[in-house]
């Protein structure tokens, strides 16, 4: 299973202060340009925790973010499904429990986002694809 340790604000408060603290001074509305569907209150009470996304909304999302000038750390990927399994996970209702394999199918997804939008930003600097597992 995938182990992650974040050390800030964001690890107490979960997923939606996960996306809050990326998106920083980024509009709302920049995000849900890029996420047909999706409603600013919709956004507002998942920033706000009170909310958790469907799995099928991860990848829409994740891309939304890079489209919307969000930065994105690093380990990004990797924080994003952390955070967004304990919050789907914890779902008294509306159960989406996935397999070990969906969760790491989608973080390699997230993987390829992140290398295409990194080469985006650095043209002349060479990335190497992330390892697929």
């Amino acid at each position: 299973m995938l182990q992650i340790q974040v050390t800030s604000q964001v690890d107490e408060a979960g997923f939606g202060r996960l996306i809050l603290t990326w998106r920083g001074r980024v509009k709302r509305t920049r995000v849900l340009a890029n996420l047909p569907g999706w409603s600013k209150d919709v956004f507002y009470r998942l920033e706000k925790g009170e909310i958790a996304p469907a799995f099928d909304q991860l990848r829409p999302l994740y891309r939304a973010l890079w489209l919307a000038g969000v930065t994105i750390p690093p380990d990004g990927s990797q924080v994003f499904v952390k955070f967004a399994r304990e919050k789907i996970e914890s779902k008294r209702t509306h159960f989406d429990r996935r397999s070990d394999e969906a969760w790491a199918e989608l973080l390699d997804d997230l993987l390829l986002i992140d290398y295409e939008f990194r080469a985006r930003e650095s043209p002349t600097r060479r990335y190497k694809p992330p390892c697929q597992t």
